[in-house]
């Protein structure tokens, strides 16, 4: 029993000791100065679990902290805390503070500890208001030991890029940390406010803090810099001003902190008057997301995989769709590695990539291209690109644009041309008894419908030449412009010929022969990089991984991207669960289109179609919210590979429609067409009897034609839609309706004849009309919150989808048949009997 006594005096006695030495207000068991300035309005990373928990609900990634504390040559303490999304949970152990034993001797570092846990979770936007709590466990290694707990709360607030404010109340249940002959924590009240006079690179901070029941003025003031003289390298300091009886003392802290990329190290220093110690933290980062530094290593090589099918975004999941690619990632990419200045060079390794709707590049591929045109022009790192499986028209379109060319020594260069096979099965159903009833509004709308339409015309045989020779106008002058060669040149090797490996060297389609590491060698030694002995252990880095940290504050203006992917059809829209196909919802994409333009942060739109068209129905109650949009924000329109027909349709009232050159657009028409299959019926000795009430009511019945007042009747109804939609786009296009009916008929054109002829506004993929959109809504691009409005990727999107592409399901609906690129891949070639 004395010995418990003698253990509760001392642990009083060290408290009183504490307490002395404690600024009024403070915390005993919150580090503020680690770093060398914090405050309740600034931390918003994993310290937040010491400073205020609200802090944890500022934007979303992981990261960690580790520090120790020095008070001399002893260990004072060690914080340690992690952060991923808005939950946080933390650890420190702290040691008390003792009196000298000489008279007049200030504080020393005890030998006595208490452990502190942390967990804390904040909700909120994730950039401009957050409220979050925390609750502290206390173990002391001495005395009692007894086990308590209290909870913290807190808010912040950042209304604007240059200003934050914070708040927190600490130690709400006030714990005896020692039991009862120990000492108490109070309820802290604290609440600061930071501001950012000349951007995100120098913040002022000051916080002012008072436990309950004291007057302001015992309160505890702190004001603070923090300073990023330079990337990636900070300085804080911090003056601390508390009341010591009727006098007020001052305390210093500074520090230093040094980014260097994904990881941070860095110290601070603390006058601790009373002690006899000054106090010097150290202190280690890691986050997911990659800072601003001066300290980047570089020549790193930037792998670059580029294969098809490719997609704007990956779709939603698919039982057996065959996944597909995001084009956009693969721009991202390219961007990113471009502007980064660790990576010297870019190893674009592609894969064989999906045909186009005309036989030639589709508008994803040179969107792509672009941008390896304007990160060499812009960044001037150089580009190699690797064909493993040779190249096609696709294929090599996309290479050409490269600094180097490497192919496999067992493929080759096959096929650069163009070509597509028009197909009619009129005659074919006909035989089988399946007749149709077929109306079209336009001379040229029903030259690629294989159903149901009459044999092509000569117009619209020269049509389909003339979109041919676009095409192949395109691939010529990107062989030109990428190979250094002249016209005739460029033509005598895009005629459809195969290049073996030697051939293809001396025609000047590539430059290098060898493997995939050759090629990574061939990469390193353009980076400025030593090539080890043996060229498989070269590594290449991952761009996709890497997340810049966002240093803005508050809410960044949004631009919202609306997609519209696939056919346009009545109703709700997606990704069919079985073959992978997506749709347009003329009620999915009003409601997309709806909540960006209702969204007061939402300050322009892009709409991307890819879009052959559909229903002409569903295409119009777009049309009729895509008005709505554009009078109230920017409405800026980018084409992907095709926007024909409907797709053309709802784009019309873009305030500026982007295309690319290689763009499938216009087919301004109209078309209807029914299967008759009566006789069909009688070639299988099957039977129908209809029954009806009224003249007309069975017209839509496969069972029989249509009368001659029926197709009448449909016709109008044909060229009443047809009349409503030439309008429409002449309005929308500043032209007149003569002049639209011209251009209309039906007719498929490629991005570059309509820009030619009014069509669209200008050359450009769908980060050129981003872009144009931020100059629109009057923000800079780095400024602007690009929110993607598109179909939904659930848990279960990701689950099912990532198993389908394991099991690699589609391929049990592949029916393809081998084909000539297979014979040069040396695929198909195999499989061939010996003997």
């Amino acid at each position: 029993m004395k010995g418990l006594l003698v253990a509760v005096a001392a642990c009083a006695a060290v408290a009183i000791v504490v307490l002395a030495a404690l600024p009024a207000g403070a915390d005993a068991f919150t580090d503020t100065w680690l770093r060398g300035a914090s405050s309740v309005a600034v931390d918003d990373d994993a310290i937040a679990l010491f400073i205020n928990p609200a802090g944890l609900g500022m934007y979303g990634d992981s990261n960690s902290y580790t520090s120790i504390s020095m008070a001399g040559k002893d260990v004072l303490g060690v914080s340690l805390a992690g952060k991923t999304g808005p939950l946080g949970l933390g650890y420190s152990r702290q040691h008390m503070w003792k009196s000298g034993d000489d008279p007049g001797a200030g504080l020393r570092r005890s030998s006595n500890a208490v452990d502190v846990y942390y967990a804390g979770l904040a909700l909120g936007d994730g950039r401009s208001f957050s409220v979050g709590f925390d609750y502290r466990w206390f173990r002391p290694q001495f005395g009692e030991r007894k086990k308590t707990g209290t909870w913290d709360l807190g808010a912040m607030y950042r209304p604007v890029s240059f200003l934050s404010v914070g708040a927190a109340v600490r130690n709400l249940s006030e714990p005896d940390v020692l039991g009862a002959d120990g000492f108490g924590l109070k309820t802290t009240y604290v609440a600061g406010v930071a501001v950012r006079p000349m951007g995100d690179k120098l913040t002022l901070m000051a916080d002012a803090g008072f436990e309950r029941s004291q007057d302001l003025a015992d309160a505890v003031y702190t004001a603070g810099v923090k300073a990023e003289v330079a990337d990636g390298i900070v300085l804080r300091g911090s003056l601390q001003s508390y009341s010591d009886g009727d006098n007020r003392e001052q305390e210093f802290s500074a520090g230093l902190w040094f980014d260097l990329g994904r990881v941070g190290a860095g110290g601070a220093y603390r006058s601790f008057e009373s002690a006899d110690d000054d106090i010097l933290s150290f202190g280690f980062t890691t986050s997911r997301e990659r800072q601003r530094t001066q300290f980047q290593a570089s020549g790193k090589v930037a792998e670059i995989k580029v294969a098809g099918p490719l997609s704007d975004f990956r779709p939603g999941w698919s039982l057996l769709g065959e996944p597909r690619k995001s084009a956009q990632a693969v721009i991202r990419n390219i961007r990113k590695a471009g502007s980064d200045e660790s990576v010297d060079c870019i190893l674009l390794n592609i894969k064989p990539v999906d045909g186009g709707f005309l036989g030639g590049p589709s508008a994803l591929v040179q969107e792509i291209r672009d941008e390896i045109v304007r990160v060499k022009s812009e960044h001037g790192i150089p580009i190699v690109a690797f064909l493993e499986y040779g190249g096609g028209t696709q294929e090599y379109f996309l290479a050409s644009a490269c600094d180097r060319i490497m192919i496999h020594p067992s493929t080759g260069v096959y096929g650069l041309g163009n070509y597509v096979t028009v197909n009619r099965y009129a005659g074919t159903a006909e035989k089988l008894g399946i007749q149709w009833d077929y109306i079209s509004a336009g001379e040229y709308k029903s030259t690629f419908h294989s159903l149901g339409g009459p044999p092509l015309t000569d117009e619209q045989r020269a049509g389909v030449q003339e979109l041919e020779d676009v095409i192949y106008d395109e691939l010529i002058a990107v062989v030109m412009e990428g190979r250094g060669l002249s016209r005739s040149e460029a033509e005598s090797v895009c005629d459809g010929r195969i290049f073996i490996p030697d051939k293809a060297v001396d025609a000047g389609l590539v430059d290098d022969i060898g493997t995939y590491e050759d090629a990574k060698a061939v990469a390193l030694e353009l980076a400025g990089g030593d090539v080890p002995e043996e060229p498989e252990n070269i590594k290449t880095v991952n761009v996709a991984t890497w997340k810049s940290k966002d240093y803005h504050w508050g809410k960044k203006p949004v631009i919202a991207v609306v997609g519209a992917y696939g056919g346009i059809q009545e109703g709700k829209g997606g990704t069919d669960p079985l073959r992978g196909g997506q749709s347009i919802g003329s009620e999915t994409l009003v409601r997309a289109l709806r909540a960006a333009r209702k969204n007061p942060d939402v300050y322009a739109v892009v709409l991307r179609v890819d879009s052959g068209g559909g229903s002409g129905l569903a295409s119009d109650i777009i049309w009729y919210e895509t008005v709505k949009v554009a009078k109230e924000k920017p409405l800026i329109v980018s084409m992907g590979n095709v926007a024909a027909s409907g797709g053309y349709y709802i784009a019309i009232e873009g305030e500026k429609i982007f295309v690319e050159p290689l763009t499938i657009t216009g087919s301004i028409g109209v078309v209807g067409m029914m299967p008759v299959i009566a006789e069909l019926y009688d070639k299988i000795d099957a039977t129908h009897e209809t029954f009806k009430r009224g003249e007309h009511a069975d017209q839509f019945s496969p069972m029989r034609k249509l009368t001659d007042e029926e197709r009448e009747m449909a016709e109008e109804v044909i060229a009443w839609f047809y009349d409503d939609f030439v309008e429409k786009a002449a309005e929308a296009r500043g032209m007149s309706a003569d002049r639209l009916r011209e251009l209309a008929q039906g007719r498929v054109y490629m991005g570059s004849q309509a820009l030619e002829n009014g069509l669209v506004d200008e050359r450009g993929g769908l980060s050129a009309a981003i872009d144009y959109a931020c100059e629109k809504a009057g923000v800079e691009r780095e400024d602007a919150n690009v929110v993607y409005y598109r179909e939904s990727r659930s848990f279960m999107d990701h689950f099912l989808g990532g198993a389908a592409v394991k099991l690699g399901l589609w391929k049990l609906l592949d029916f393809g048949d081998s084909d000539m690129r297979d014979l040069v891949r040396m695929e198909a070639i195999t499989e061939l009997p010996l003997n």
